[in-house]
């Protein structure tokens, strides 16, 4: 436990609001605390400059005068980081001076008072909603069993803290027990048709991105888009900008990326921010985003997930609600410690491994496949609108070239067959206007759809890989036991974890094919029915102007 007069190591880098009377501070900064009472996650310190104010007690980790404190071995910030995983605040945005980044004024934004619309009606997205699976009982916050812990903290008194150098590691080895996660809720799993499930709740809900308004401060100087945020359980309309959407990535990212696929934002952009295609394609893609993280019942209900949607009411209320999520100690591997797991299915090293491949399998033929779709379908889409109109355009004008020919003869044998050709002409220009717009009905959705799950599945590398660690790890116990360094009860501990978090990546494997079978249905069924009803409007065009030429001599 802290207290004042400790010497702390920063874990993560952390950018203060200085008005908040918040330190900035790098990564490995040294602080020395001298308030560590603030509460809520809060230490206040001094900074190697001697400035005084607030950072997250999350963010760092004491400096120990020795190797072990009270007979037990001493996390260092280094083990520290690995337990929880290495998920740092992004600093990727710190010189982004754009309409979302150029300020850090979060209560003018947040402090707005909530709205209750008298109707918001969802946009169109490729989400099926109605695929969202039913449960007969809510998402679980009891305290579940978790597999034993060690008395000296971790496996073996820490004899892995040197060599667990990733989350799961961390988590098989026992080491993220000794982060306390008691208060947490538990995250359940189920077994449904013989495979692992995340448990759904019947409480489901989603949410509506709608009616982004462009806003200003600082007599103008300052502008940027708000956007609305609509739960559909409580109708009770919030207002968000995008960095706010970003923070809420890069929270959900740094607690949930061991074990679940957070997907990236639609990308940030500078020039053209405030033109109506580019603001509304934007709404659209945070709407799906927000929509998508609605439908994971473990992020969902989380604490931080649920602060995003709902807080409103006080400036105090959001700071309070994002301190909690930012000094959250249960990440990476320490969320491991928070799943119960499934202590009457049992798998075997074998399975879990030969599962393990088989969905790394599945996910990289996947990922290849959405890359040449996407290529392909940009490539195509840019020809519609470019190329293809053009070839139908020239030839409805070489056409009309004819026709202009054939109208200095005033026959009467001839005038029908010079305004066949003129209408044939006119229809092929037509036609690659047709092609010009068509891509926003068929390819483009497509393509949405297609590079949304292109963000999902480009997390799994990182969700295997942590899974493949686990199971690594799992084997080096064993041996350990077979050079006797170790106890049976510390491998039953070590393979009832690594269990744990196989089925916990199974569990979002089988979550992400849940719906990837209900949106890929939906993107096909609504591609194929635009191509059809594109080209049998050409056809219906063709057909009247062919119909001109039946009759003529």
């Amino acid at each position: 436990m802290a207290k004042n007069g400790d010497r702390v190591e920063m874990l993560y880098a952390f950018d203060g609001i200085s008005e908040n009377h918040e330190l900035t501070l790098s990564e490995g900064d040294f602080v020395t605390i001298t308030d560590a009472d603030v509460g809520e996650g809060w230490f206040e310190g001094q900074d190697a400059n001697g400035t005084v104010g607030l950072f997250p007690s999350g963010y760092a980790q004491v400096v120990p005068d020795a190797g072990f404190e009270n007979g037990t071995d001493a996390i260092t910030p280094t083990q520290q980081q690995d337990l929880m995983g290495s998920f740092a605040p992004s600093q990727d945005n710190a010189g982004y001076q754009g309409d979302d980044y150029a300020d850090d004024d979060w209560e003018a934004s947040w402090g707005a008072q909530a709205v209750t619309p008298a109707a918001v009606v969802a946009p169109t997205t490729q989400i099926d909603r109605s695929a969202s699976q039913k449960s007969t009982t809510s998402v679980a916050k009891v305290d579940g069993d978790s597999p034993k812990k060690s008395g000296k903290g971790g496996l073996f008194g820490g004899l892995f803290s040197s060599f667990s150098s990733t989350p799961s590691e961390a988590f098989v080895a026992g080491e993220s027990d000794k982060v306390d996660t008691s208060g947490k809720p538990r995250i359940i799993l189920t077994m449904t048709d013989g495979l692992p499930m995340w448990e759904y709740s019947n409480k489901h809900f989603t949410c509506v991105v709608s009616d982004p308004q462009k806003a200003s401060k600082f007599s103008g100087l300052k502008s940027y888009i708000t956007y609305n945020i609509t739960p559909d359980d409580t109708g009770k309309t919030v207002t968000r900008r995008y960095k706010h959407f970003d923070w809420l990535l890069e929270q959900l990212t740094r607690k949930f990326s061991t074990i679940i696929s957070i997907p990236p934002l639609p990308d940030k952009q500078i020039t053209g921010r405030y033109e109506d295609e580019f603001i509304e394609n934007r709404r659209q893609q945070l709407h799906t985003w927000i929509a998508r993280m609605s439908l994971h019942p473990v992020v969902a209900e989380s604490e931080v997930f649920q602060h995003f949607l709902r807080s409103k009411d006080s400036e105090k209320a959001w700071k309070d609600g994002k301190r909690k999520a930012e000094s959250d100690v249960a990440v990476g591997g320490a969320l491991c410690s928070t799943i119960a797991p499934l202590e009457q299915y049992r798998i075997e090293l074998a399975d879990a491994e030969a599962t393990l491949q088989l969905n790394t399998q599945f996910t990289k033929n996947l990922d290849d496949a959405l890359k040449q779709m996407t290529a392909h379908g940009a490539e195509y889409a840019r020809k519609c609108a470019g190329p293809l109109t053009r070839e139908y355009q020239r030839t409805g004008q070489c056409f009309g070239a004819i026709a202009n020919a054939f109208a200095l003869d005033t026959r009467e044998t001839s005038i029908p067959l010079t305004n066949a050709i003129q209408h044939t002409g006119t229809t092929y220009e037509e036609i690659g206007n047709m092609f010009h717009e068509q891509s926003k009905n068929d390819w483009i959705p497509l393509l949405d759809g297609m590079n949304e799950y292109k963000g999902i599945v480009s997390c799994f590398p990182n969700i295997l890989g942590n899974n493949k660690s686990g199971i690594d790890k799992q084997k080096e116990i064993q041996k350990l036991h077979l050079e006797g360094k170790c106890t049976s009860e510390d491998v039953d501990n070590a393979k009832l974890r690594a269990e744990t978090l196989s089925y916990a990546v199974q569990a979002e494997v089988n979550h992400m094919q849940h719906y990837r079978v209900g949106d890929f249905t939906e993107f096909m069924r609504s591609f194929t029915q635009q191509q059809v009803v594109f080209y049998q409007n050409i056809v219906a065009k063709l057909q009247e102007t062919a119909s001109l030429y039946e009759n003529l001599q």
